[in-house]
């Protein structure tokens, strides 16, 4: 990623925690992933997964089907998800 946004989210949720959930505490975000660039680099990306529910097979339970969603900006401090070209 192009930030430290989910680092630090992730560092001050686990300070904010530690009175209840004690000093090992880990805050992990679970809306990111690894994803495969066309020129087959690897870069971690934010993957925001929908639920999708409808009247057709597989989309008929409560649960739906869940669809990620990669987004371009972060969402926290705007900055581009994009790979900067050097």
């Amino acid at each position: 990623m192009s930030c430290d946004c989910v680092k630090d989210l992730e560092g001050k949720l686990a300070e904010h925690m530690r009175p209840k959930a004690g000093e090992t505490v880990k805050a992990t975000c679970m809306a990111t992933g690894i994803a495969i660039t066309p020129d087959l680099g690897l870069e971690a990306v934010f993957n925001i997964p929908f639920r999708i529910c409808g009247d057709k097979k597989g989309f008929t339970s409560l649960k739906g089907r869940e669809m990620p969603v990669r987004a371009n900006y972060c969402p926290f401090c705007g900055k581009s998800m994009k790979k900067e070209v050097a």
